[in-house]
Protein backbone atom coordinates (compact mmCIF):
# COMPACT_ATOMS: atom_id res chain seq x y z
CA UNK A 1 0.00 0.00 0.00
CA UNK A 2 2.84 2.38 0.84
CA UNK A 3 4.35 1.76 -2.62
CA UNK A 4 1.09 2.76 -4.31
CA UNK A 5 0.90 5.98 -2.27
CA UNK A 6 4.51 6.84 -3.15
CA UNK A 7 3.88 6.12 -6.82
CA UNK A 8 0.77 8.32 -6.85
CA UNK A 9 2.64 11.17 -5.11
CA UNK A 10 5.48 10.89 -7.60
CA UNK A 11 3.06 11.03 -10.54
CA UNK A 12 1.23 14.05 -9.11
CA UNK A 13 4.51 15.93 -8.57
CA UNK A 14 5.68 15.07 -12.10
CA UNK A 15 2.41 16.31 -13.62
CA UNK A 16 2.56 19.55 -11.64
CA UNK A 17 6.12 20.18 -12.80
CA UNK A 18 5.18 19.56 -16.42
CA UNK A 19 2.09 21.78 -16.18
CA UNK A 20 4.18 24.64 -14.81
CA UNK A 21 6.71 24.48 -17.61
CA UNK A 22 6.75 27.65 -19.72
CA UNK A 23 7.82 25.94 -22.94
CA UNK A 24 5.65 24.29 -25.46
CA UNK A 25 4.84 23.77 -29.06
CA UNK A 26 2.18 25.00 -31.41
CA UNK A 27 -0.28 22.59 -33.01
CA UNK A 28 2.35 21.49 -35.53
CA UNK A 29 5.35 21.24 -33.20
CA UNK A 30 6.74 24.75 -33.69
CA UNK A 31 8.82 25.84 -30.71
CA UNK A 32 6.99 28.46 -28.64
CA UNK A 33 7.20 29.58 -25.03
CA UNK A 34 4.69 31.45 -22.87
CA UNK A 35 5.78 33.28 -19.77
CA UNK A 36 3.76 34.17 -16.68
CA UNK A 37 2.73 37.53 -18.18
CA UNK A 38 1.07 35.82 -21.15
CA UNK A 39 3.81 36.79 -23.62
CA UNK A 40 4.54 34.24 -26.34
CA UNK A 41 8.04 33.70 -27.74
CA UNK A 42 8.35 32.13 -31.19
CA UNK A 43 11.69 30.64 -32.24
CA UNK A 44 12.47 31.26 -35.94
CA UNK A 45 15.50 29.89 -37.77
CA UNK A 46 16.73 30.92 -41.22
CA UNK A 47 19.39 28.60 -42.61
CA UNK A 48 20.51 27.68 -46.13
CA UNK A 49 17.56 29.46 -47.77
CA UNK A 50 14.96 27.72 -45.57
CA UNK A 51 12.90 28.88 -42.63
CA UNK A 52 11.64 27.01 -39.58
CA UNK A 53 8.79 27.15 -38.84
CA UNK A 54 7.13 27.35 -42.23
CA UNK A 55 3.36 27.82 -42.35
CA UNK A 56 2.91 27.02 -38.65
CA UNK A 57 -0.25 27.93 -36.76
CA UNK A 58 0.64 29.64 -33.46
CA UNK A 59 -1.91 30.74 -30.86
CA UNK A 60 -1.21 34.12 -29.23
CA UNK A 61 -3.20 36.38 -26.94
CA UNK A 62 -4.57 39.72 -28.09
CA UNK A 63 -2.81 42.61 -26.37
CA UNK A 64 0.00 40.42 -24.99
CA UNK A 65 3.59 40.67 -26.24
CA UNK A 66 4.71 38.40 -29.06
CA UNK A 67 8.46 37.93 -28.98
CA UNK A 68 10.41 36.71 -31.99
CA UNK A 69 13.74 34.98 -31.35
CA UNK A 70 15.36 34.91 -34.79
CA UNK A 71 18.54 33.01 -35.62
CA UNK A 72 19.67 33.59 -39.21
CA UNK A 73 22.65 32.80 -41.38
CA UNK A 74 21.92 35.88 -43.55
CA UNK A 75 20.10 39.18 -42.97
CA UNK A 76 16.48 39.53 -44.06
CA UNK A 77 13.03 40.92 -43.29
CA UNK A 78 9.84 39.62 -41.67
CA UNK A 79 6.45 41.18 -42.30
CA UNK A 80 3.42 40.75 -40.01
CA UNK A 81 0.14 41.51 -41.82
CA UNK A 82 -1.69 42.91 -38.79
CA UNK A 83 -3.32 46.27 -38.32
CA UNK A 84 -1.09 48.15 -37.83
CA UNK A 85 1.45 46.16 -39.83
CA UNK A 86 4.86 45.26 -38.39
CA UNK A 87 8.11 44.89 -40.32
CA UNK A 88 11.30 43.56 -38.78
CA UNK A 89 14.76 43.56 -40.29
CA UNK A 90 17.02 40.91 -38.83
CA UNK A 91 20.75 40.48 -39.15
CA UNK A 92 22.93 37.41 -39.60
CA UNK A 93 23.21 35.98 -36.11
CA UNK A 94 20.59 36.41 -33.39
CA UNK A 95 17.88 39.08 -33.36
CA UNK A 96 15.08 39.52 -30.80
CA UNK A 97 11.98 41.57 -31.61
CA UNK A 98 8.72 42.20 -29.77
CA UNK A 99 5.27 43.47 -30.77
CA UNK A 100 1.58 43.13 -29.87
CA UNK A 101 -1.58 42.56 -31.85
CA UNK A 102 -4.78 43.93 -30.33
CA UNK A 103 -7.38 42.65 -32.83
CA UNK A 104 -8.39 38.95 -32.64
CA UNK A 105 -8.18 36.98 -35.88
CA UNK A 106 -5.64 35.19 -38.05
CA UNK A 107 -2.54 37.14 -39.07
CA UNK A 108 0.11 36.00 -41.55
CA UNK A 109 3.79 36.45 -40.77
CA UNK A 110 5.96 36.20 -43.90
CA UNK A 111 9.61 36.22 -44.82
CA UNK A 112 9.96 38.81 -47.57
CA UNK A 113 13.50 37.62 -48.15
CA UNK A 114 12.42 34.02 -48.93
CA UNK A 115 8.85 34.84 -50.03
CA UNK A 116 7.49 32.19 -47.61
CA UNK A 117 4.81 32.05 -44.95
CA UNK A 118 6.55 31.61 -41.60
CA UNK A 119 3.47 31.39 -39.38
CA UNK A 120 -0.20 32.17 -39.06
CA UNK A 121 -0.78 33.86 -35.74
CA UNK A 122 -4.17 32.88 -34.29
CA UNK A 123 -4.89 35.90 -32.11
CA UNK A 124 -7.48 35.17 -29.41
Amino acid sequence: MLRVVRLCCTLVVALLLLAGCGGGASKDGTSTKKDSSGATTIDITFKDGKVTPQGAKVEVQAGKPIKLHIVADQPGELHVHSSPEHEFEYKAGTTDESFTIKQPGVVDMESHTLDKLVAQLEVR
